[in-house]
């Protein structure tokens, strides 16, 4: 039997986009992960932990 492959796609953003413009991105397809999507491709991804982390540290 063959196998099943899943294949995500998490939101992406600007490296410019704001706490809430991330948890939005977050919240609509329940994803705990946003790529960071700068000119020069990928700059890094936010995960869920932490945003929450950061947002409690200030």
């Amino acid at each position: 039997m063959g196998q099943s492959r899943f294949f995500y796609s998490p939101p992406v953003t600007g490296p410019d986009a704001t706490v809430l413009e991330i948890a939005a991105l977050m919240a609509r397809p329940h994803s705990p992960l946003v790529a960071v999507v700068g000119e020069e491709g990928l700059r890094g991804a936010v995960t869920l932990q932490a945003l929450m982390d950061g947002m409690l540290a200030s």
